[in-house]
């Protein structure tokens, strides 16, 4: 977190440092009653109008520190002393080493001012670069990277034709998909069970499938844009979240990623939002609840994101206005937590219900059924299942295709054109930078981190379960079929329960110089990359 630096005061204002661990309302409301004070919170447990970060250099002239430690610990204790300023004739008398009973000689700095602008003016330059860029690749890439991309515009001309659930092969019960305009069967199984949600945007291409991946670019630049722009502290990490090649690639041709991603980013962002909100909660959370309803028309395994909820809720909520307790308690506040998750569940629930004939997969509806029972009568098998699949060698799998490269996709960008780690390697240094930053600027509770882990293991549980109905893995051993790509979701929330020891970095302006330098390097090498005909060697 960055801290602007203090500005030269004109009369003596009263400084109290307070470093309690949280601060009640009666506090909160006799600090709030003198408009001179600025109050340095370290350690708060409330909203960022309110919070700035003590510095913990004391300057070359502060010879000692004053006060015992039931003074430093208690905001009764703290008394009026004035900083020195380097243009100031005369230090105060703690600058020039001089007792001052019952105060610590520290340097507050200013309220910090409210995340917003940052985060606007951060999701405006990500919409700008993405279709800037995306454009580029979907007029000139040679060497595209798109996973299932035959099967999933299949499935969008079938939606865009009004046949909104995929239909049985005549000849092969098996096979599920839709008729050309030939009227010949074309089989997709793989895809023939997502929700037409998941294609708005093709049909906005009107059969044409650049039309249709420009549409896709545009949709899901725009979503993510406005998440970014609205979640606050976590606008950064949701940023470089998205400028993963992975995620950027999903955005340039239709497909159910791109929304599926587009719309996880958009509930965690508004997740975040309602964290930081302390005007209008209502209507942040009539948004929370609009995104919900979005995240469950897409896949299943996005409802593991509904875990999050919580962190919506913040330790100690304040009105910027008047520095007063909330009308509605804590119960109050998670209890409207619940018609979010209601709204998502539900359109989860009936679309499954309504694709319930479909096998998506390799194995047949007889197969996947006989799993379920399997695993009603042994669930311990699906922990097996996990735990093979976190620490199964790659090399080690049974399926045709090449299963290195699909688990790999975060790493390399995708399976298709496998970036090398020159390329790879900066952005991912990046992603790493803003997420300690981020995490540490969040400072969240051991029961917050928890919560985004519970949230990131869910999501691997449940890939694992839909891999080993699906696909060719047997219940208790290695869930063959996983991708890379199904993560994307989920990575904004893995840094955020990841320890940073303290690391954190002082001066923002050059962490952000750096990360846009080490993007730079990755999509300059990504653009060369995918310039190179798939065809030369």
């Amino acid at each position: 977190m960055t801290v602007p630096q203090e500005q030269p005061l004109g009369h003596r204002a009263r400084f109290l440092t307070i470093t309690k661990p949280s601060i009640g309302p009666k506090e909160l409301q006799r600090l709030g009653n003198d408009r001179r004070a600025v109050v340095a919170l370290h350690h708060s447990r409330i909203p960022l109008d309110w919070r700035c970060q003590v510095e913990r250099k004391r300057h070359p002239m502060e010879s000692h520190e004053i006060g015992d430690g039931a003074s430093r610990h208690s905001a009764h204790d703290a008394r009026r002393f004035e900083p020195w300023r380097p243009n100031q004739s005369k230090p105060p008398l703690h600058a020039r080493g001089r007792s001052v009973p019952d105060a610590r000689p520290i340097r507050p700095a200013l309220p910090v001012r409210a995340p917003w602008r940052n985060s606007i003016a951060t999701g405006c330059a990500y919409i700008v670069f993405t279709l800037i860029y995306g454009v580029l690749f979907i007029m000139f890439d040679k060497a595209p990277a798109q996973n299932d991309g035959a099967n999933q515009w299949l499935r969008a001309l079938q939606v865009a034709s009004g046949q909104i659930r995929a239909i049985p092969n005549p000849a092969d019960p098996s096979q599920f998909g839709g008729l050309d305009a030939a009227g010949h069967f074309q089989p997709f199984n793989n895809t023939a069970a997502y929700s037409p949600f998941l294609y708005f945007p093709s049909l906005l291409g009107t059969g044409n499938y650049m039309t249709a991946s420009i549409m896709t670019l545009v949709s899901c630049a725009l979503i993510t844009g406005f998440a970014i722009a609205i979640s606050a502290e976590l606008s950064s990490l949701l940023a470089i979240s998205a400028l993963l090649p992975t995620a950027f690639l999903s955005y340039v041709f239709p497909t159910a990623d791109a929304v599926t991603n587009a719309i996880a980013f958009l509930f965690i962002g508004f997740v975040f939002m309602l964290r930081r909100s302390t005007r209008h909660r209502h209507w942040v959370l009539l948004g929370l609840t609009i995104a919900a309803f979005f995240l469950g028309c897409t896949k299943p395994t996005s409802l593991a994101l509904l875990i999050i909820l919580p962190l919506g809720i913040a330790p100690h909520t304040v009105a910027p206005s008047a520095i007063t307790p909330p009308a509605k308690g804590k119960a109050a506040e998670y209890a409207a937590l619940a018609f979010p998750a209601l709204c998502a569940v539900i359109p989860a629930l009936l679309w499954q219900h309504a694709v319930r004939m479909i096998a998506p997969g390799a194995k047949s509806l007889s197969k996947m059924s006989g799993i379920s029972h399997q695993l009603m009568a042994h669930p311990w098998l699906l922990v097996r299942t996990i735990i093979k699949s976190l620490v199964n060698p790659l090399n080690h799998s049974v399926e045709s295709v090449d299963n290195i490269g699909r688990n790999v996709e975060l790493a390399v960008g995708s399976q298709d054109t496998m970036l090398p780690l020159t390329i790879m390697a900066p952005i991912l240094l990046a992603f790493v930078l803003v997420g300690l930053q981020t995490a540490h600027q969040l400072n969240l509770r051991v029961p917050e981190k928890l919560t985004a882990f519970a949230s990131v293991a869910v999501f691997f549980s449940l890939i694992c379960l839909a891999m080993i109905l699906i696909w060719v893995g047997k219940l208790g051993g290695y869930a063959e079929g996983m991708q890379g790509r199904y993560f994307v979701p989920c990575l904004p929330l893995v840094m955020l329960f990841m320890p940073t020891a303290g690391m954190h970095a002082q001066d923002s302006a050059r962490l952000n110089r750096i990360v846009a330098a080490l993007i730079a390097i990755t999509y300059i090498g990504m653009f060369v990359a995918h310039m190179i005909p798939a065809n030369i060697h």
